[in-house]
């Protein structure tokens, strides 16, 4: 029964994955008002009973790379997580029962997320879902939480795409590539008055919407980037790129890739004896890329989605903690998890043991306040809070004042 039941599950994944070949269609319709009223999921799930309505633990599943090439994010999603669900558990739980967070590895691989969704769906019989990290598997992941009615929270995942499949489910607490585009262009082209930049983009999901993304902006300011290039996951030898750099001499570069790759090719651009300006997004704040790039890093600027410096005393407990836990401080990857634990649990102790009541609660979030600021959903279960940047100095990330 149980297999059959997943082979309708895929077969249905597979059917919505087909229909969904015009979601800028459906995100200009606002599709998810055809799913909402404005909060309530009104939906079977609302009037069904799922699972076991007196557990020993109240069960919440984490999708994250914690191998392969994604394995610095899943790691950091991890401490962020585990401190949060420690913190819960000590302060009574949720409904009363301890939080259990219930980890899956996806390896960053599109095919096997699929694979440890519906483990953690089926198997594990989790109540929510958190994750993935990379957004292709996001988005995997999105099309079975939809289908088995089942609340998913991002804390990585940038792809503007992942919320335009219109899923009443999957929702996101951080901003996307589109303000982190629009953000960075107009630093680039509006204060700072770069006329001739270039674009080096990764191989990968999200180098591709992440580049096609500020590549679109530039046209529509009427400053189109004066080349685009593609470098490779793993990628070592970045002579490609630095000849390209010779031959267009741009007067600065937007990098839009991963930690590990995009440290090599930083490093790559200096080595090579250029100081053209460099503007990076959010894949690259990560210590990894600091201690890779090493010297190289100094003067990049980057996209900021967690501020450690805020003056808050939420944000100032948790970095003290983590710190005292882990013997470092946290990224914007352990932040963004230990908001989401938190976000899902205070869902659950609203919504009960009910799916689309749960669903129901993390929509109406507004203004929670999260280590890494105010959290609110807007009509796409979408986190609209504004962007910010940080520059390398010393080794470290220092948030760009105003």
């Amino acid at each position: 029964m149980i297999r059959h039941g997943r082979l309708l599950l895929c077969l249905a994944v597979v059917a919505t994955m087909g229909l969904a070949g015009s979601p800028l269609a459906a995100q200009g319709m606002k599709a998810y008002h055809q799913w909402t009223a404005p909060f309530e999921y009104n939906g079977p799930a609302r009037t069904i009973t799922e699972g076991d309505t007196d557990p020993k633990t109240i069960r919440v599943g984490v999708l994250a790379s914690l191998s392969g090439s994604g394995a610095s994010y899943g790691s950091a999603m991890q401490e962020g997580a585990d401190l949060a669900r420690d913190e819960i558990n000590a302060r009574g739980g949720v409904l009363g029962r301890p939080l259990e967070l219930v980890y899956r590895d996806d390896r960053n691989d599109m095919g096997e997320n699929g694979h440890q969704t519906v483990r953690l769906l089926f198997d594990d019989k989790v109540w929510a879902i958190i994750g993935s990290v990379h957004s292709g598997c996001t988005h995997v992941a999105a099309r079975i939480t939809l289908k088995a009615e089942t609340p998913q929270l991002t804390t990585v995942s940038t792809d503007p795409t992942v919320q335009m499949i219109g899923s009443p489910w999957m929702f996101r607490c951080l901003v996307d590539d589109r303000a982190q585009g629009r953000a960075i262009a107009d630093l680039v082209f509006t204060k700072n008055g770069y006329k001739r930049v270039g674009l080096f983009q990764q191989k990968n999901r999200y180098g591709k919407m992440g580049g096609k993304t500020i590549a679109q902006i530039a046209v529509d300011r009427q400053n189109p980037l004066i080349f685009k290039n593609f470098f490779n996951p793993g990628q070592t030898d970045f002579a490609e790129q630095i000849a390209l750099l010779r031959q267009h001499t741009p007067d600065a570069i937007i990098i839009w890739g991963l930690d590990l790759e995009a440290a090599g090719l930083v490093k790559a651009i200096r080595a090579a004896g250029s100081q053209v300006p460099i503007f990076g997004a959010d894949g690259m704040v990560s210590p990894e890329f600091l201690r890779r790039a090493g010297p190289a890093a100094e003067g990049t600027v980057v996209t900021y989605p967690f501020d450690d410096t805020r003056n808050d005393p939420v944000t100032q407990r948790f970095i003290a903690t983590f710190e005292k836990r882990y013997g470092k401080r946290p990224d914007s990857f352990a932040a963004h998890a230990y908001d989401a634990v938190y976000l899902m649990a205070r869902a659950i102790e609203r919504g009960g043991l009910n799916k689309a009541r749960i669903r129901d609660a993390l929509a109406a979030t507004r203004e929670f306040p999260g280590v890494t600021g105010p959290i609110s959903f807007n009509e796409f279960n979408d986190d609209p809070r504004g962007v910010i940047f940080a520059r390398v100095e010393n080794g470290e990330f220092r948030p760009l004042k105003d």
